[in-house]
């Protein structure tokens, strides 16, 4: 969504809290109705939130504190309100680097033109309580893609979504296609990489990122993930 003021978002965290423990004591049974024979991995859960939805995920991982065992969370252009001190319920940014524990490896995606504005619209995505914020600060291991030119905050979506879409946030004047193909590329291999134990598309998104679709900035990465997950890509000063 791009208007977050005032917004109270406790309601969908707690339902998706909620879902999150049906799952994990119903879901085996449910499907053996149907497919007897599949077994789901419950140790391969995943959180992905675009906008305000960011938020909430991000919210999760903070109110979950490892109770329920999920894999990653990745935010895509997460957004926690106005500005500093105009947060939407309940806060999530402390303003304090290193301070948000997922207890998972994340993956943050934020564009350059989310904190910019069309005359007669708010930001969709201010800069200080946006991207760059919650990459300072989450608690490593945590990856993040920066969108360098052209493309917004609601330009990760399909075209032909919504025209109003459009109106409301600073975007591109083309196709979508390039950034939604970018975003829901590095999710693929992000989610390769923690839960398929695979690291070459991570791997080759970070080392070669200005072969991606969309121009970037300098992917960025604090910490070392868990050995189990194997991933190796270098530090920032290393590139």
């Amino acid at each position: 969504m791009g208007f977050t003021i005032s917004y109270n978002a406790t309601h969908e965290i707690r339902d998706a809290i909620h879902v999150l423990k049906w799952i994990q004591a119903n879901i085996n049974c449910a499907i053996s109705v149907v497919f007897p024979e599949t077994k789901p991995d419950l140790s391969k859960l995943a959180l992905v939130g675009h906008s305000r939805g960011g938020k909430v995920v991000l919210s999760m991982g903070i109110q979950l504190n490892g109770t329920i065992p999920i894999s990653t969370i990745i935010g895509l252009d997460p957004v926690d309100g106005d500005r500093q001190g105009i947060q939407t319920d309940p806060p999530v940014l402390t303003f304090k680097e290193n301070t948000l524990n997922m207890t998972v490896p994340t993956l943050i995606v934020g564009t350059r033109h989310g904190s910019e504005n069309w005359p007669l619209f708010p930001q969709c995505a201010p800069e200080n309580v946006s991207h760059k914020q919650f990459y300072k600060d989450l608690i490593e291991p945590v990856y993040q893609f920066v969108v360098a030119k052209e493309y917004g905050h609601m330009d990760i979506l399909d075209d032909g979504i919504c025209e109003l879409t459009e109106l409301e946030c600073m975007g591109t004047a083309g196709s979508r296609a390039p950034m939604s193909r970018f975003a829901g590329g590095v999710v693929a291999a992000f989610l390769q990489a923690i839960v398929g134990n695979n690291t070459c598309f991570f791997n080759d998104v970070f080392t070669n990122y200005e072969s991606a679709p969309v121009i970037l900035e300098v992917p960025q990465q604090k910490g070392e993930l868990p050995q189990n997950h194997n991933l190796q890509v270098p530090l920032q000063d290393e590139l």
